[in-house]
C-alpha cells in the first residue's frame, strides 16, 4: 500500500488543478469526488448536489 501525502476533496477543475502542484513536486496525491465524471462544471453535466442525479446526453444516470 502506498502512502498518500496530499488528499484533495473535489475533482472539479479547481481540485484537479490543485493536485498538479504537489504531484509535480513528487508527492502522492489522492483526489476524491462523489461525481461520476471528473472536471466538475467543465464537463457541462449538471449536478444537483446529491451525487445521484446526474444528467448527460443519454439521459439520467444514478
Amino acid at each position: 500500500m502506498s502512502t498518500v501525502n496530499t488528499v484533495i476533496i473535489g475533482a472539479g477543475h479547481n481540485g484537479l488543478t490543485t493536485g498538479i502542484v504537489p504531484a509535480k513536486a513528487g508527492l502522492n496525491v489522492l483526489v476524491l469526488s462523489h461525481a461520476v465524471r471528473l472536471g466538475g462544471l467543465v464537463t457541462g453535466v449538471p449536478n444537483y448536489n446529491t451525487g445521484r442525479k446526474i444528467l448527460n446526453d443519454w439521459g439520467s444516470i444514478g
